[in-house]
């Protein structure tokens, strides 16, 4: 019946066994064994491919999710940062609407006063200043806008389709009055913002209490997008200040009001290189919880998910009051980052772990250590985060009156503190006001301080307190009302400190950028070098076997004049010397070796004074000496590739300048321009023209070439750090960023012009004498 009698094949016609060849059980009883043997094996691959699988599954997801959390660390701090700009701001306007007298600040004031913060942050869509107006002085306020060249003004609310019409008749107004910037904002003005519910709501609001108010998601008067806006409204009051809601209501002269399109404020805080990458990897989603159901949606406009349906999956959250509303950042993974982040590794894991085993082990080791640095990093930018958040606390401000007729100020608590006054001390001399000042700034400030009645203040100064230097900006326009001036006070000292700390960092980069040239330059001064080297020892050979054999004639002639030898062996010598060639050959070779001493001499004295200049510090230098060393060092750079024209005002006179650094200036400049001509190619050579001209009181500086040329899209980039449209290796982007450093330090201006396959000129002008503190 064979070996494995279960095997064996029944035949049922005849009623028997039918044993099968043994060959066969043979081979069905070996493959049994293969299979039993394999099959532990075989199960705990299974299982520890799994199981495997499973845990790099797991350290993916969580890879990805602290991912995720860093990135939207990243956009949700950029956005807070804008959010606390825009709050600070209109504080700011508040605070000085406060403190000044009624009517002193102009529509041109009020324009210069917000300019720049409008110029460093587009998401700001203006500011404006909201007076509180009685009906029966509506027709007064409309007659002095038309004044100011506003013809058409007139105190406007929207109608049941959304237009504009002239306000109804009410009890008071609190129309736009002052709008910046004007340009994009005139449908806006004279529209009475107690027209429209949700913003009385937060006039009303912020009124009573006393503090800026946010409104609630508006469509601005002015918006033709898809965006919603929001305004946030700053109450002033007169003298009096705020104190309860009944007294606010009387005291009350208007508001500041800043708008700010959401869209808009989200979308500019992607500045940062680290943000930027964030950018398309990151949802954000906010929300006003103060609004009512339905009404909460902030950004973006299009999208309808409830916070609580955002909150169900991956997602990053913050909470935080907004001018008096609390606002909710909500960070959810987007459609790019959910693609990316897919653990397509695991399975390929699972698939191939039989055969590479230790080698996965390896992956998941790696797999870990990358789960750990994101955490890591996730820890980091937490931290990163609380000291931002400490860092955006808006800054105190002080302000001071002055009487300008009788030289008194007036002050409050805080003021007195900022200026390391006596507590007790509210009023006195501007004298005593400066007390506490430098003394190398006191007069400058006390100038400044008495004139305020014809000029504007805007300067900085030292206080010194306890032994501790502060530095504030003092800021007031020139509108003084009945002979008092007021002085808006700021503690910049940070701010100064972190400016004096990124010079240092640019002097530091500018050093190791000059060390960096020379060591790129060093292979090609030696050959310079070694070429006139070369002639000079060739010669000084041949001048010393000739030497040899004029030598060997004169001693033969001295002994034959001693001893009254045959005279006919020495003229045979003369004659066999070639006296005609010598007297020619000798005096040339001595004159090409005393031009190859020369040109050895000058290249080391070039050297010498580039690398060790003759000061550190400022003093007057020759321009036109300096780009002759320059050009000596740079030579090998661009003598295959170009050829150099120096167009040198002979008449030029010094300026005070560094010398080392300028000379960093001019190797930046040259060595540009040569490898533009090398990147251009061509048969025959480029060229590059250096001039120096004398304008008025300044001298200008141009080096110029024929090289490839910039693209436009570049020319406002090529200065700033780090910047470059070079090969990898082949370019940092710091020498054109140190160079405008370098001249701005000394007070000058540096600027490019260029034809895309023409070639580009750069442009410096440095002033004659040294600006004072340059």
């Amino acid at each position: 019946m064979g070996v494995f009698p279960e095997l064996n094949k029944i035949d049922y016609a005849q009623g028997r066994y039918v044993a099968l060849p043994r060959s066969v059980v043979m081979a069905i009883s070996q493959s049994a064994k293969i299979v039993r043997q394999l099959l532990p094996t075989s199960v705990m691959g299974v299982l520890s491919s799994l199981a495997l699988f499973g845990i790099v599954f797991l350290v993916e997801r969580d890879s990805s999710e602290s991912r995720f959390a860093e990135l939207a660390e990243q956009r949700i701090i950029a956005i807070r940062a804008n959010i606390a700009i825009a709050q600070g701001s209109v504080n700011l306007l508040a605070a000085h609407f406060a403190v000044a007298p009624a009517g002193s600040t102009s529509r041109e004031g009020f324009r210069r006063l917000v300019e720049q913060t409008l110029k460093d942050h587009d998401f700001i869509q203006g500011y404006s200043w909201d007076p509180r107006v009685p009906h029966d002085q509506r027709a007064l306020y409309e007659e002095v806008a038309r004044g100011d060249g506003l013809n058409s003004f007139v105190f406007t609310e929207r109608d049941a389709e959304g237009g504009l019409r002239p306000a109804v008749q009410r009890d008071e107004y609190i129309p736009i009055y002052y709008m910046e910037p004007m340009a994009s904002n005139r449908p806006a003005l004279g529209f009475d913002l107690a027209s429209q519910p949700i913003r009385r709501l937060a006039l009303e609001q912020g009124r009573d209490k006393g503090a800026p108010e946010a409104t609630g998601r508006i469509t601005l008067v002015q918006e033709h997008g898809g965006q919603y806006g929001v305004l946030i409204l700053a109450p002033v009051f007169d003298k009096a200040g705020p104190a309860d809601p009944y007294s606010n209501r009387r005291s009350l002269t208007g508001y500041i009001s800043g708008v700010f399109r959401l869209g808009d404020l989200i979308s500019s805080s992607s500045s940062s290189a680290a943000v930027t990458m964030a950018l398309p990897m990151v949802d954000i989603h906010l929300f006003d919880m103060s609004a009512a159901e339905g009404e909460r949606r902030l950004f973006p406009k299009q999208d309808s998910r409830t916070p609580d349906a955002l909150a169900a999956g991956l997602h990053i959250s913050e909470s935080f009051a907004m001018a008096g509303r609390s606002w909710l950042l909500l960070a959810t993974p987007s459609e790019a980052f959910v693609a990316a982040s897919r653990p397509a590794a695991s399975y390929v894991l699972l698939v191939v772990a039989l055969l590479f085993t230790a080698f996965y082990l390896l992956l998941l080791k790696s797999r870990i250590a990358q789960a750990e640095k994101a955490t890591a990093l996730a820890r980091e930018m937490g931290r990163a985060k609380l000291r931002l958040g400490e860092a955006q606390r808006i800054a105190k401000l002080a302000s001071v009156e002055l009487d300008l007729s009788q030289g008194l100020f007036t002050t409050g608590d805080d003021a007195v503190e900022m200026l390391g006054l006596p507590k007790s001390q509210t009023g006195g001399s501007v004298d005593f006001l400066l007390q506490c000042a430098h003394p190398d700034d006191r007069m400058m400030v006390r100038d400044a301080l008495i004139g305020a009645a014809d000029q504007a203040v805007d300067l900085e100064f030292r206080i010194e307190v306890g032994g501790e230097v502060r530095v504030l900006h003092a800021l007031a326009d020139d509108l003084a009302e009945e002979g008092r001036s007021i002085i808006t006070l700021q503690d910049i000292t940070a701010r100064k400190a972190a400016e004096e700390e990124r010079a240092a960092m640019i002097e530091r980069i500018a050093e190791t950028d000059r060390f960096e040239a020379l060591g790129t330059l060093a292979g090609g001064i030696a050959h310079e070098i070694n070429t006139p080297t070369q002639y000079v020892g060739d010669n000084l050979t041949f001048m010393k076997e000739s030497q040899a054999e004029l030598l060997e004639l004169a001693q033969a002639v001295r002994l034959g004049a001693r001893d009254d030898r045959d005279w006919q062996s020495i003229a045979d010598k003369a004659l066999a010397l070639d006296l005609d060639f010598l007297a020619t050959e000798l005096p040339n070779a001595a004159d090409q070796a005393l031009d190859g001493t020369g040109q050895i001499a000058k290249i080391v004295q070039a050297i010498k004074e580039f690398s060790y200049p003759s000061s550190k510090s400022a003093h007057p230098v020759d321009l036109n000496h300096m780009i002759d060393v320059v050009a000596t060092v740079t030579r090998n750079q661009w003598k295959y590739v170009a050829e150099m024209d120096c167009d040198l005002d002979h008449d030029l006179p010094k300026v005070s300048a560094v010398e080392g650094e300028i000379n960093q200036v001019l190797v930046n400049l040259i060595v540009n321009a040569a490898q533009a001509i090398a990147e251009k190619g061509g048969d025959a050579p480029g060229r590059i023209t250096v001039r120096t001209r004398r304008l008025e009181s300044e001298v200008e500086l141009s080096v110029t070439d024929t090289g490839i040329g910039i693209p436009a899209a570049n020319l406002k980039q090529i200065f700033e750090m780090f910047f470059t449209t070079k090969a990898p290796g082949q370019g940092t982007g710091q020498g054109l960023a140190i160079s405008r450093s370098i001249i701005h330090r000394h007070g000058g201006q540096i600027s490019a012009e260029s034809q895309p396959g023409l070639g580009a000129c750069f442009r410096i002008r440095l002033p004659l004498t040294q600006p004072q503190g340059a």
